[in-house]
């Protein structure tokens, strides 16, 4: 099969859910389909070059990055926000060389398949018309939108995430059964989808985790008497989590415990993070760690305070793999796979969540129930080689799919594809 895979970002480094996803796609199926990437970056991106090399290395036929674009003052963007009738966020990928370039690409390399992420969706009108199309949203951004609005701070916030969401659902509705497939990560996505859109065809195929062949006992862990946190940082969403837990269950675990320590490990921190934690007694900003699993496995659990948020949320997952205990709300552990009580545990209120991370601190018995069951349940469904192996039979359905319509197309009174 050859196919064009185009992501929003990079494979490499490997900073992100979204990076580690191609990066695995690319991994797990160039030794069997030729692939040619096709992915934006930061303008400021520094290692765009190393990317290319990476890919390549890593098997693909091709591998172009191109710069999105920045607004040089915020005034369009935030016309284009109110007034614009597709999301604002899709605005930085209408690059017209990225267009030109998959363009020159399908027509001087017929492709099987083309996979494009949400963000790229409109580079559809691109293509020749024959090739089976995957748009890939992992989970439905209306419905994160509508989530990120019942848990909104303010007026303002709330009615951005309202006009939003109204223009990915109109987008959700009218775009996706124009593709052969689309692919999300969780069945709470795809029941909302097929509700929202229900001429789009949906699969769903679990994103992945390093999961290591072995946990660590408990004599290992947390020499410094230390949790963890980890998650994006500069995530809207994932910020709110933190300010809740910091404000409202912090303290009371503090108060049984005064000398445990929260570390709040992720990529790109921002400074509204490093004034509270700097602000907030036990808290450390560890910021982004080359070797997450490792930082994990030295601490007694790790906690997922997330209020809203749609998809399989990847550092929650990461947790489980590592056989690192885990304390979640019921919007972290959306979409796994996992029963609360066997191999985590859910809490939803401030009293609830502190006592759940107080039982399991001085439960070691506990810890280590939930840290096997844990890892055996990532080791089984969660890994990246079944991720690939999901994907690449999400594709050969959707190009069978395809050339079943063509098939057709060619029969006199047959429907066109």
């Amino acid at each position: 099969m050859r196919l064009v895979i185009a992501s929003p970002e990079p494979p490499f480094p490997h900073a992100n859910a979204t990076r580690l996803k191609v990066a695995h796609l690319i991994a797990g199926l160039a030794q069997r389909h030729e692939i040619h990437l096709r992915s934006f970056c930061a303008p400021e991106e520094s290692r765009a070059a190393e990317a290319v090399t990476w890919a390549l290395d890593h098997g693909c036929s091709s591998a172009r990055i191109t710069p999105w674009t920045r607004d040089p003052w915020r005034a369009p963007a935030i016309a284009h926000a109110a007034l614009g009738v597709r999301p604002h966020t899709l605005r930085k990928y209408r690059v017209a060389a990225a267009r030109d370039e998959l363009r020159e690409l399908v027509r001087r390399t017929p492709m099987d398949l083309v996979h494009l992420d949400i963000n790229m969706s409109e580079l559809r009108s691109c293509l020749t018309g024959s090739e089976a199309t995957v748009i890939s949203p992992s989970d439905s951004f209306t419905r994160l939108l509508l989530s990120g609005a019942r848990r909104a701070p303010n007026l303002g916030r709330r009615a951005y995430y309202l006009a939003q969401a109204s223009k990915f659902a109109w987008l959700e509705l009218r775009e996706y059964p124009r593709f052969t497939k689309c692919h999300v990560v969780s069945a709470p996505e795809a029941r909302f989808l097929e509700s929202l859109s229900p001429g789009a065809d949906v699969a769903v195929v679990p994103i992945g985790v390093r999961v290591p062949p072995h946990i660590p006992d408990e004599a290992e862990r947390a020499p410094d008497h230390a949790i963890s946190l980890a998650g994006q940082l500069s995530n809207p969403y994932t910020l709110d989590g933190i300010s809740w837990f910091l404000g409202k269950v912090w303290p009371r675990v503090r108060a049984a415990e005064p000398q445990l320590e929260l570390r709040l490990l992720g990529h790109a921190p921002p400074a509204k993070l490093a004034h509270l934690a700097a602000r907030t007694v036990g808290v450390k900003l560890v910021g982004y760690v080359e070797d997450l699993g490792t930082e994990l496995r030295r601490t007694l659990l790790c906690v997922c305070p997330l209020l809203s948020g749609a998809g399989l949320k990847t550092r929650a997952l990461e947790a489980l793999a590592e056989g690192v205990p885990l304390v979640t709300t019921s919007v972290g552990a959306e979409g796994i796979a996992a029963r609360p009580g066997r191999h985590l545990r859910v809490a939803d209120t401030p009293a609830t969540f502190a006592a759940a991370v107080l039982e399991l601190l001085h439960n070691p018995v506990e810890r280590r129930l939930l840290a096997v069951a844990a890892h055996d349940l990532a080791a089984t469904t969660y890994t990246w080689r079944r991720f690939a192996e999901g994907m690449e039979g999400l594709y050969l359905a959707a190009l069978a799919k395809r050339r079943a319509a063509m098939n057709r197309a060619t029969i006199p009174g047959g429907a066109r594809p």
